[in-house]
């Protein structure tokens, strides 16, 4: 149980990190509400920068910072490597 819920904290730091990375990149779009691992954005018509700008922004800074954890050796994919992925595929060690 101490194992799921490192696993579980582990997660939702990277995906905090992830989401924050994505939302500071484009602060002329208004954010209107974070839910679970999306976020919701409003922005006007004619607005400035454009919203596929301001979407190339997010999804470029999004990656920047999943490249920035993964050369910090925390795992991205999964969140389960080493003996945990063993146990689950074997079973408990009896």
């Amino acid at each position: 149980m101490r194992l799921h819920r490192l696993s579980l904290a582990h997660s939702e730091e990277l995906t905090s990190r992830l989401l924050e990375a994505a939302i500071e990149s484009a602060p002329e779009i208004e954010l209107v509400e974070i839910e679970g691992d999306g976020a919701f954005f409003c922005a006007f018509e004619g607005s400035d920068p454009s919203v596929a700008e301001a979407t190339l922004a997010m999804h470029r800074a999004f990656h920047e910072k999943q490249q920035e954890i993964a050369a910090n050796g925390l795992p991205l994919r999964g969140l389960r490597t080493g003996r945990v992925a063993e146990a689950e595929v074997r079973g408990p060690r009896r």
